[in-house]
Parts: structure tokens; sequence; C-alpha cells
């Protein structure tokens, strides 16, 4: 799995104690007797303070982002000697994700060469384990919500769940011999985002009220798709008929357009072309009730 391509604190998550950071920030900062501590995440060359302790102004801000090496060199004092994890009063403690890939680090800025350093760092260890450990929870909760079968918003399956249960009916209802169809469903009326999203679940819960045992269902995107089990492509027309009268009824004040297509069992298209084909079934409908205006260009002159 890809990293976050977001930074920590962005959003809320309840794997990652951000007031435990802060604190063990400040914990880190005075086991190092440092200037400042800051817990940093970087992100494509760049670093962001996420948690911030300092005793003195060092031009460092909380949520700020600037170029990792920037930052590094802002805190270096090339005027103070090395010795060990002290770096010319910098010492850095690099944070993983688990698998080993970057995430961060724990910088601390000390004027002087902390006084014993190497008890310090040892202390500091169990500190850095418990930022790791929080880290691998937020990527194990990460892969669980991938994993996750179902919408939160429709409670229908999502494209996973569908990915994972459409074949297996497809491929029994075709060695069984029976037919297939394919419907894709969306609002035709254009909402804000909060209403698109109470209009999608009214339409989830007309689709829901009509799935029949066999059928499969689920939330795609922004569309509902079934896929149905039916005895002839009549049938399917007349599965399409009833859902648009449930539409016309539970659902007075939205434009619910569909595309449908129907398969033999004989068809060896894989699912993902046979859902190409409902929709392009969709845009046929979409570009009558909704067609483009001709340009200037397009319009056929009239005749003088």
């Amino acid at each position: 799995m890809s990293e976050p391509v977001t930074w920590l604190f962005d959003s809320p998550n309840t794997a990652i104690d951000q007031s435990r950071w802060q604190h063990l920030t400040q914990l880190l900062c005075q086991l190092f007797k440092a200037s400042a501590c800051a817990i940093v995440q970087y992100q494509v060359g760049d670093a962001k303070i996420l948690t911030l302790k300092q005793h003195k102004n060092l031009g460092l801000t909380l949520g700020a982002i600037e170029p990792i090496d920037n930052l590094k060199q802002r805190l270096i004092n090339t005027e103070l000697p090395s010795e060990g994890i002290w770096q010319q009063g910098l010492i850095d403690f690099p944070l993983n994700w688990p698998g080993g890939s970057s995430f961060g680090a724990v910088l601390l800025v000390c004027d002087k060469l902390p006084p014993n350093i190497d008890s310090g760092r040892t202390l500091a260890e169990p500190m850095l384990s418990l930022l790791e450990s929080e880290l691998n929870v937020l990527r194990q909760m990460s892969r669980l919500e991938h994993m996750s079968l179902q919408d939160e918003s429709t409670q229908m399956l999502n494209d996973n769940g569908f990915n994972l249960m459409a074949p297996r009916q497809l491929n029994l209802s075709r060695r069984l011999g029976s037919h297939a169809g394919l419907v894709v469903m969306e609002n035709g009326t254009q909402y804000e985002a909060e209403e698109s999203q109470e209009k999608l679940r009214a339409l989830a819960q007309v689709v829901f009220e009509n799935l029949r045992e066999a059928d499969v269902a689920a939330r795609i995107g922004e569309q509902i798709v079934l896929l149905a089990f039916v005895d002839s492509e009549a049938n399917l027309d007349s599965l399409v008929t009833r859902l648009h009268k449930q539409f016309g009824r539970k659902l007075e004040d939205q434009r619910v357009m569909t595309g449908h297509k129907f398969f033999t069992p004989d068809s060896h298209l894989e699912l993902a072309p046979m859902i190409a084909e409902a929709r392009d079934e969709l845009e046929k409908v979409r570009s009558r009730l909704y067609p483009k205006p001709q340009t200037s260009e397009e319009t056929p002159a009239s005749d003088a």
C-alpha cells in the first residue's frame, strides 16, 4: 500500500493520539535539555511540523511546511562540533512506517552536548517505538478500510465488495445457463455535495428495496450498479421499467437516469467491460436528456 498523500493531522483519525504525541515531544525536549523539539513528517521532499516544544524562538511554527533540507540547515549550528547522535547541535531520530519506509523524524535542537547522551538515547527508544507503533495502527486501519466491502453512506456494497461478490454470482449464473443484465443508475439532476450524497442514499434505498435474492447491487463512485439475473432481455426491460416507476413514486424531485445492457450465458465478457457497455447506454440517455448546445460552426446555415 502506498503512503498517505496528506499530512497526518489534516483530518481526524482514531489511530493517532495527537495530545500524546505532543506530550512525548515535551518529554524528549526535557530529557535532552533541548532548546526545541519537533516531530516532523516528510513527504515529497517537504517537512511539516506536527508537534512542537521550544524554549527559545528558533523560527519554528507548528504546522509550517518547508523543504526538508532547508529545515535541517536552519537548525544546525556549523560552529558546534559533532559527537555521536549530536550533529552540530541537532539530534535527528528517524521515524518509519511499518515496512521501513520513512515517515519523518523527531528533531531536537541542543545548544550544547546533552549530559548522559547515551543513557538519554536509551530512555528515548521506548518513546520512539510508541510513535512508530501508532503509525502501525494507522496503517492497519487504513488497510481494513481499503478491504471493507461496504459503502458507509448507502450501506450497499462498495466497489471492493462488488468486485468480490459479482463475479462469483456471474460465473455461477453462466454455468446454470442464466441470462444477466447490468443496470447503471445515477441522479441526472446536479446537487450540492452534501445534498448529492443524500439523494444518492435515497436512490440506493429504492434499489435495495427492489433487490431480488440473487441480484448484486453496489455503489461505485456516484452511481448505483445492479447486476440482475433474468430469463430474457424483455425481463430485464421490465425490471428497469419497474425501477423507474419506483423512482417516480418515491424520488419525485430526482431525475434518475439509467443505462442497461443484456448478456447471454455464452458471453465471455468480464465484469468491467460489461459495466462499460451499460455505462455507454447511460451516456446515450444523458445525451438525449441533456443535449449539448451546438456551436456556431455546427449550426447549419439558414437559407438566405
